[in-house]
């Protein structure tokens, strides 16, 4: 099988079935990928096919709903909307990271003792 129909998403556990139309949304409209999300609550992504860039695969998957903080499995259906295979889990963990920018310092050095600040969703002072 080729990669050409190959679709993936990510979910909180990946479904045993075949993936359906209503799995996907068309992000051919690149102007539907914002910089800046403030995070959300849904545990899951819609499904988007997989691009070739040289000798890699991408996977542009709009993720500014995600609960910050989670731990998700990319799940992948190898032959997309055919009926032949059916989604898995490929093994591969994604975390969605609360921090969203670094405040300061834009620089650390070796050796030198240094307060990192940054700027999260989400994030509860004094719990790491």
């Amino acid at each position: 099988l080729g990669c050409s129909s190959a679709q993936g998403f990510l979910a909180d556990s990946c479904p045993s079935r075949n993936l359906q139309p209503e799995d996907a949304m068309n992000y051919s409209n690149a102007s539907r990928f914002s910089d800046t999300c403030l995070g959300g609550s849904e545990a899951a992504t819609d499904a988007t096919s997989f691009v070739t860039s040289g000798e890699e695969f991408v996977l542009q998957l709009d993720t500014c709903s995600l609960a910050p903080g989670s731990h998700l499995p990319l799940c992948t259906d190898m032959d997309g909307f055919s009926s032949r295979l059916e989604i898995g889990d490929s093994g591969i963990e994604v975390y969605v990271s609360p921090l969203t920018s670094t405040v300061g310092p834009s620089r650390l050095v070796n050796g030198q003792s240094s307060v990192l600040t940054v700027a999260c969703t989400g994030c509860i002072s004094g719990l790491s």
